[in-house]
C-alpha cells in the first residue's frame, strides 16, 4: 500500500456515529456497524442479525472500538514503516520485528 492507494489520512472516528471513520475530506472509509453473522458455539451455525439494534448491547463497544482501530491504520502504518527504516532497533527482539514487516506487508497488498 502506498500513501495515494489508500485514502488520505489522518483518518478519524465520526463525531456524530462512533461506527464509522472518515478520512482527511470527511470521505466514508469504514463501519463497523450493519448486518452479522453470528456463529453458534459450534461453530457451524450462524444466523444474519439484520435488525436494528439486534444483539446491540454486546456489540456497540465492540463496534466503536473496532472504528478506533480502523481510524488509527495510517498512523500505524506510517510508525510501522518509521521503525523498520530504524536499523540500529531491530537488532532487539527479531521475532516482533518480522511480525512488524509481515504485517507492512499484509497492508501494501503483498501478503496474505
Amino acid at each position: 500500500m502506498s500513501t495515494s492507494e489508500a485514502t488520505k489520512g489522518p483518518w478519524r472516528v465520526h463525531p456524530d456515529s462512533t461506527a464509522e471513520v472518515i478520512g482527511a475530506d470527511d470521505y466514508h472509509v469504514a463501519s463497523t456497524s450493519g448486518p452479522h453473522l453470528h456463529v453458534d458455539h459450534d461453530g457451524n451455525h450462524g444466523h444474519w442479525a439484520t435488525t436494528p439494534g439486534a444483539h446491540r448491547d454486546q456489540e456497540e463497544a465492540e463496534e466503536d472500538a473496532n472504528a478506533r482501530l480502523i481510524a488509527s491504520a495510517p498512523a500505524l502504518f506510517a510508525a510501522c514503516e518509521a521503525a523498520v527504516k530504524s536499523t540500529h532497533l531491530q537488532a532487539y527482539q527479531p521475532e516482533t520485528w518480522e511480525q512488524v514487516r509481515a504485517a507492512l506487508a499484509r497492508a501494501r497488498g503483498e501478503a496474505e
